[in-house]
């Protein structure tokens, strides 16, 4: 069971006036509607962080890919003049 510690915190009347609302509609107690509300930011931030780290690391995978695919073009191109060729000579590739 996680240990519990109080604190004291300052808020504005009117969130204040709007978690006691929200309790009540609930039928729980200020105390869970602030920790609902806080671990739900806490979820969200953490979420927002990873989206960030794999936008990076997509961004830089798109550099590496990139130039993968710049050192095989002259391979593919050959590949593409191959087939064309056999196609002008009535030449099917093999079926798989």
């Amino acid at each position: 069971m996680p240990e519990f510690k109080k604190v004291l915190i300052t808020i504005s009347s009117d969130l204040l006036n709007e978690a006691e609302a929200l309790a009540k509609e609930n039928n729980s107690s200020l105390d869970q509607v602030v920790q609902t509300a806080l671990h739900d930011l806490l979820k969200k931030t953490k979420q927002e962080e990873l989206v960030r780290q794999m936008e990076k690391g997509y961004q830089e995978m798109a550099d590496i890919n990139l130039k993968i695919a710049e050192e095989f073009l002259h391979i593919e191109n050959e590949v593409m003049s191959i087939l064309e060729s056999d196609d002008k000579n009535g030449i099917k590739p093999p079926k798989t």
